[in-house]
């Protein structure tokens, strides 16, 4: 395996323009978005990208019996296969810091409990396993510049799920807990500070008797706070940024044959609805700038999904708008954004593809 993330880099200190504008200029161009390929299968999707424009997600292998966590650098060709956990078969990458750490999820061989599946962090050429809060499965969704990564273990009565935090030097993983009366919770995003998003049970249950979960917050001092929801019964956290403003997608309404699922901004102490690209669903997943935020939305009468690019000034707008002509793509996700580009998955002549788009400097 090729080794990758053995050296730091720096982080870009501003955005030039807001992405938006950079994707109309990448159109204009006609600097369109980069196929990523695959590791030998026939589709990817790129999960994130840090501010030198190294790109990761998980692409099939040879033959498709497989896939991947994958790492792909700036200007070079090929993706590096980062590999699987022992024994595992299958591995994504979530995300990636400046100083090219990377988080994911891998198989994992455990001796107890066969094949299950574990958090990673992988730099300097080796994936090591972060293990679980006592539990056989666990989930590495993001970490921060400082090398501290938040997912989801079961703990050890196999049927609780909470968020964790980890130790960057040891790699031990701490229980972030859950809202007072809540019994599961998730981490999905970190900044700088240490601050942590996600989503938790709150103890109580809708019209229906299922679990009411909303968007949560945990501060420097791994305190929980309640962010609520759109009106409906379950809210998810998705990414954080260095100013506090917290994107991720929410239920409208408690009673499921009205209710439709919308991205969200919370920033001041409110949640913001941004809507959807027409049809009944969309989700946020990734913010920069303390407002330029990325995901994905099902299009009018939810005959699609496209990525999307949203900030004050401009509302929700579709990303394919902004494509050179003839480019082949249909961009279905935004999953990661950073100084250097835009990072997420789509249908490129016909086949499922990760992309990267860089903006212009």
């Amino acid at each position: 395996m090729e080794k990758f993330g053995s050296l730091a880099v720096t982080l870009a200190t501003a955005l030039v323009l807001s992405p938006l504008l950079m994707a109309q200029r990448a159109g204009a161009s006609n600097n369109g978005p980069e196929d990523l390929g695959t590791l030998g299968g026939s589709s990817s999707v790129a999960n994130g990208i840090n501010s030198e424009g190294v790109v990761v997600g998980s692409a099939a292998i040879t033959g498709d019996a497989a896939y991947h966590a994958f790492a792909k650098e700036k200007q070079k060709t090929g993706l590096i296969d980062l590999g699987t956990l022992s024994g595992g078969s299958n591995s994504s990458a979530a995300g990636i810091n400046h100083s090219n750490v990377v988080v994911g999820t891998s198989d994992f061989a455990d001796p107890v409990y066969g094949i299950v599946q574990h958090a990673f962090v992988y730099s300097d050429g080796e994936m090591k396993d972060l293990g679980t809060l006592g539990g056989s499965s666990s989930q590495g969704n993001a970490l921060n510049g400082d090398g501290v990564a938040v997912g989801f273990s079961l703990l050890s009565d196999e049927a609780t799920t909470h968020a964790f935090y980890s130790d960057p030097i040891t790699g031990q993983l701490a229980d972030l807990g859950a809202l007072k009366g809540g019994t599961n919770s998730q981490a999905w995003g970190i900044d700088g500070k240490g601050r942590v998003s996600g989503t938790s049970e709150t103890g109580q249950t809708d019209q229906f008797g299922a679990p009411i979960s909303d968007a949560v917050l945990w501060d420097t001092s791994h305190n929980i706070h309640d962010l609520g929801t759109l009106g409906g019964s379950f809210a998810q956290a998705n990414a954080i940024d260095e100013c506090g403003t917290v994107v991720g997608f929410s239920t409208t309404s408690a009673n499921p044959t009205t209710s439709s699922t919308h991205a969200f901004v919370y920033s001041n102490g409110k949640m913001t609805d941004i809507g959807t690209l027409g049809g009944s669903f969309a989700e946020a997943t990734a913010v920069i700038g303390c407002e330029i935020v990325v995901g994905f939305s099902n299009t009018t009468g939810d005959a699609d999904v496209h990525a999307f690019g949203w900030t004050k000034k401009t509302g929700m707008v579709d990303l394919n708008k902004y494509l050179p002509a003839n480019s082949g793509w249909d961009l279905q996700s935004a999953n990661g954004i950073s100084r250097a580009g835009v990072a997420g998955g789509g249908v490129h002549n016909g086949n499922d593809r990760g992309y990267v788009w860089f903006f212009e400097r």
